[in-house]
């Protein structure tokens, strides 16, 4: 009997921070180290365009 693969699915990881929040800025940074992915630094009334 042939093993079968579990299907993955593709995901992509992505950080959103306020762009003059210091404490979001180094959080981004730190999930960006450990897990990968990308950060999107923005401002509250580009939050909703930058997602």
């Amino acid at each position: 009997m042939a093993s079968k693969k579990a299907k993955q699915k593709k995901t992509k990881l992505v950080c959103l921070s306020h762009k003059e929040d210091a404490d979001g800025i180094s959080s981004a940074a730190l999930i960006r180290e450990a897990l990968g992915g990308d950060t999107v630094l923005a401002d509250y009334p580009g939050q909703m365009e930058a997602l």
